[in-house]
């Protein structure tokens, strides 16, 4: 990168930093989960300004254009890397459009070398709760797209909990999943090992960087390539070597089949010692 000597993971922090995260000014962000649905749901910026110290875009939405910016800084930052970086997968904080009824949109967005929108996905499983009232849904459909390492996709978060969701991954041969996610403490782990299972069952490795929570990396069959911990002491940066490839799995092509099959077959079971039981008596 810029033939800079990355020979600690303080450099590589620092320039992940710098690529990441644009130089000041960046403006008070209104779009965090923490603010409550009243907030969100205001028809009228200029209160909303007045209580939060935001900015307010000239057509009235987003409420604050840090977003949209760090995209935009990101891109531009992006062209002057070595031409062979492989494509990158952006969470630009979400958007919120003023007085809408579900005015939050968590997205991710994929940009390739040359600056290029590959992809731009919505979040469509949402978390129960304040993320479900305020978030607009995707439409289900995760998006795939063949770079020169073979074939990416992407969800978000919540979304590698659902399996019927996370199965599109392996029906259309995906190679590498990146899985950006933000989490609390206490379900860090167990949020973590739901992402690495999707992994195994779509014979695809799996990236998870977490904004807080467990960053993790995971091969077809699950074995833990690297992980970072965003609440230890410790130093929090990640690195590792991540095998491109598809492995074809039974999951991918039955889905939950096997799992009914057994029902099926447990209250056939049932039917069968009713039906004994009664010639017997």
């Amino acid at each position: 990168m810029r033939r800079q000597n990355l020979s600690s993971a303080y450099d590589v922090r620092r320039v992940v930093t710098a690529i990441t995260w644009p130089a000041p000014p960046i403006y008070f962000h209104l779009a965090s989960p923490d603010l409550p649905p009243p907030l969100l749901h205001d028809p009228d910026p200029v209160r909303i300004v007045r209580r939060s110290g935001g900015t307010v875009t000239l057509d009235g939405g987003p409420l604050t254009s840090t977003g949209y910016r760090r995209c935009r800084d990101w891109q531009e930052q992006w062209l002057e890397l070595p031409r062979q970086v492989t494509p990158a997968v952006i969470g630009p904080d979400g958007t919120v459009h003023v007085g809408a009824t579900l005015p939050f949109e968590n997205k991710s967005v994929v940009v390739d070398p040359a600056g290029k929108v590959l992809a731009s996905y919505l979040k469509s499983r949402p978390v129960a709760g304040w993320e479900a009232s305020v978030m607009r849904r995707g439409d289900g459909r995760l998006p795939m797209m063949d770079i020169p390492e073979g074939r990416l996709a992407t969800a978000i978060c919540f979304d590698a909990d659902f399996p019927e969701l996370m199965r599109q991954t392996g029906q259309g041969g995906a190679d590498l999943v990146v899985v950006p996610a933000n989490e609390w403490r206490k379900i860090k782990h167990v949020h973590a090992q739901m992402a690495a299972f999707r992994a195994i069952e779509n014979g695809v490795s799996l990236l998870r960087p977490a904004a807080s929570g467990i960053s993790s990396a995971v091969d077809p069959w699950g074995r833990e390539l690297a992980m970072s911990d965003h609440f230890s002491a410790a130093d929090r940066t990640m690195i590792a070597q991540v095998p491109i490839g598809h492995t074809a799995t039974l999951y991918a092509k039955t889905g939950d089949l096997f799992a009914w099959l057994c029902v099926a077959g447990v209250l056939a079971a049932v039917v069968v010692q009713i039906w004994t039981d009664s010639f017997a008596r």
